[in-house]
């Protein structure tokens, strides 16, 4: 194998990756998985924005205020049935967006019934307590400008973790996908400059952390980017790991001049083959494919297949894996330990593959 992928780059000390080296010499590669870090990174922004922390924990305590309870879900139901809304399950568990959005989309819904005297009772003053706060939450003048700003904050981390858990997603995204978050983020003009700076210093501390030789080598070589976006001091650092990988004691070969070759071959391709390009944009060449068929530049081809052959993540490929993470998650986070909700969520999806009369129902198990 050609590299290792784990949660972190750190996690694997200078050490340990000598032993491996030993073992498997032609393992060069080793970086942080994207998903674990795009998943922390919601967690990330949401402690660093106290407002974003507190609609993130109100919307869940109103999800576990409506959920399984028979009375609220069927007020909710006849007020959309009135209102010519289609009857779906409330709250969406699928992510933590789609918590948000489900809130959101039945704002009116929600209003009579939490604003009614007798949505507070309960049995205990715990009880009452919470009852309370979503009653408050619900009713405040800023409860839809919060979910909507909450939203436009996680749903690009969202909607990027959702790309990355494709098995097909090149591990060249990786670092264009993080800047596009820096760009996003720092483009909104509602944020402070004080917010800014705290939600791209997150996305820079999760890029810094699973960030590796591969990264910077696949976006150098992918057609697509050519490593544009690199800072001075990155695009050093990867033209000097490609010299080094590349290096050949029979023979002296100039490898950043086959590099600018290189460039020079994708935009003549770009200008003489549209056809094949459009092909190479909307990914049905992948960079894996692409560089198959370089044998012109065989140093730099052998690296490339190398690089482009690693996953990006280190999560499970499947599409159904990660919903069910994000159903645990956002049922459980608040409550759980990591420990515990990690073990929960493999019980969990571990029973998805069992026949459907085996399968657990999430409400009920004993948390």
């Amino acid at each position: 194998f050609d590299g290792v992928v784990t949660p972190t780059t750190s996690m694997l000390s200078k050490a340990t990756r000598e032993r491996i080296q030993k073992k498997h010499p032609q393992c060069v590669f080793y970086h942080g998985c994207v998903c674990d870090a795009l998943g922390l990174l919601v967690c990330d922004v949401s402690s660093v924005l106290p407002w974003l922390e507190k609609v993130r924990l109100s919307v869940a305590e109103l999800a576990k205020v409506f959920y399984g309870n028979h009375k609220l879900q069927s007020q909710l139901r006849n007020n959309q049935e009135s209102g010519h809304y289609a009857v779906t399950e409330f709250p969406d568990f699928s992510s933590v967006c789609a918590s948000l959005q489900s809130v959101l989309d039945r704002e009116k819904e929600l209003y009579p019934i939490v604003a009614r005297r007798d949505f507070v009772e309960a049995n205990s003053p715990a009880e009452q307590e919470k009852l309370k706060r979503v009653q408050d939450f619900v009713l405040s003048d800023s409860f839809v400008r919060d979910l909507s700003n909450a939203l436009l904050i996680l749903r690009p981390l969202q909607q990027h973790l959702q790309h990355f858990r494709s098995e097909r997603t090149p591990i060249s995204q990786v670092y264009p996908y993080f800047m596009d978050l820096l760009r996003v983020y720092s483009s909104m003009e509602w944020v402070n400059k004080k917010e800014k700076a705290l939600l791209t210093s997150c996305v820079m501390e999760r890029l810094n952390a699973i960030y590796g030789d591969s990264h910077g080598v696949a976006y150098m070589l992918d057609p697509l980017y050519l490593g544009e976006a690199l800072d001075a001091g990155k695009k050093r650092e990867v033209e000097r790991f490609i010299a080094r990988y590349c290096e050949r004691e029979e023979e002296d070969v100039d490898i950043l001049a086959h590099l600018a070759e290189y460039k020079e071959m994708v935009a003549d391709l770009k200008e003489n083959d549209p056809e094949y390009w459009k092909s190479v944009e909307s990914g049905a060449v992948r960079p894996y494919e692409f560089w198959v068929e370089r044998q012109q530049f065989s140093l730099l081809q052998e690296l490339a297949l190398a690089a482009f052959a690693l996953p990006a993540s280190c999560s499970s490929p499947t599409q159904a894996f990660g919903p069910q993470g994000d159903l645990t998650y956002s049922r459980f986070g608040d409550t759980l330990s990591p420990e515990k909700l990690q073990k929960l969520t493999h019980v969990f999806c571990n029973a998805k593959s069992k026949p459907e009369g085996d399968l657990p129902n999430l409400v009920i198990l004993d948390v």
